[in-house]
């Protein structure tokens, strides 16, 4: 196991999406849900995957790349995937790509002369992100957080920035005007969600998302323990893409939808369902890039290194049988 996920063969990639067809062959059979519904699944989590992966090996996140990322990123999302409608799935991935793509453009700012279209490009993809899926919205801060630590305050380059989140507010809302009827989406998410979602599973959804947080810090506290060992441009990456995360996913988790006022309570129940399933998706893939810091590596270990190394592949694999094994 521990060979195929860090191989650095293209071979090996193909784990990732052999998993994803497993996953869609076995949900045909064992589910009713439709095969539109299972397809949209099945290619949104692979894309995600594969945004993540090159994140993942084109920063010098690892020494060389390998799969152990994606197929993380692909087992959690397949895994805490909710049920949704057709347009609730399509913007929740679309937002979630979205995101990733400004990932992409805030790490390459590392050591650049001038980031200002960069700056203006993450911006407006996240700006972009957090108007399809609102709990997105701690990535703004977090991204600012981010560029602050390791960019000097050079005016041009964050004005830029503040005009990008501005320009994709301002797509938002005009690409809306001539959009679907998002409360009444919400509102079949909801009821979707409701109905489908996690009352299948043996572990309650909120203890399975408080361990995959735990198993995150645990992994990302040994990537950044790691700083001697890897190269400056590496132990910077891992900082910048946990910030990120991390950021992100507290005040997602922190501050929810359900507390608007002046609101319903149908469309407040409507708004917690949309949360929650954006949210575990969210998790899904931040968790991964503290959870891969788990997955020991391929040099040969003796002693008690050994042992640890077992130990904690164990604890990935028995996570993820047990938190996602359904009830009978």
């Amino acid at each position: 196991m521990v060979s195929i996920l860090r191989s650095n063969q293209p071979i090996a990639w193909l784990i990732v999406p052999a998993t994803g067809l497993f996953w869609f062959l076995l949900a045909i059979w064992r589910t009713d849900t439709a095969f539109l519904s299972l397809g949209i699944q099945a290619i949104g989590s692979l894309t995600i995957a594969s945004m993540a992966h090159r994140v993942y090996v084109r920063y010098g996140f690892v020494e060389r790349g390998d799969p152990a990322l994606a197929w993380l990123s692909m087992v959690l999302l397949l895994m805490l995937m909710p049920q949704e409608t057709l347009a609730s799935a399509a913007r929740s991935w679309l937002a979630l790509l979205l995101l990733l793509a400004a990932v992409d453009q805030i790490l390459q700012v590392h050591r650049q002369t001038s980031t200002s279209g960069l700056q203006f490009r993450s911006g407006a993809l996240a700006s972009l992100s957090t108007m399809l899926e609102p709990l997105h919205f701690g990535f703004v801060l977090a991204m600012l957080i981010v560029l602050s630590i390791s960019r000097p305050f050079i005016f041009r380059e964050w004005s830029m920035m503040v005009i990008g989140l501005v320009w994709g507010i301002a797509i938002a809302e005009a690409v809306s005007a001539f959009g679907p009827d998002w409360g009444v989406t919400i509102r079949e998410t909801s009821e979707t969600l409701n109905l489908q979602g996690y009352r299948t599973r043996w572990i309650s959804p909120h203890f399975t998302r408080l361990w995959l947080i735990v198993l995150s810090v645990w992994g990302g506290g040994i990537l950044l323990r790691e700083k001697t060992k890897v190269s400056l441009r590496a132990h910077t990456t891992r900082t910048h893409l946990l910030i990120l995360f991390w950021v992100s996913l507290l005040l997602a988790s922190l501050i929810q939808p359900t507390y608007i006022p002046f609101v319903t309570d149908d469309i407040r129940i409507a708004f917690r369902g949309q949360s929650y399933g954006t949210l575990d998706k969210f998790l899904a893939v931040g968790a991964a890039f503290g959870i891969v810091g788990l997955v020991p590596q391929t040099r040969r270990h003796h002693g008690f290194t050994a042992m640890a190394d077992t130990f904690r592949l164990l604890v990935i694999l028995g996570s993820l049988l047990i938190l996602f094994m359904p009830s009978l």
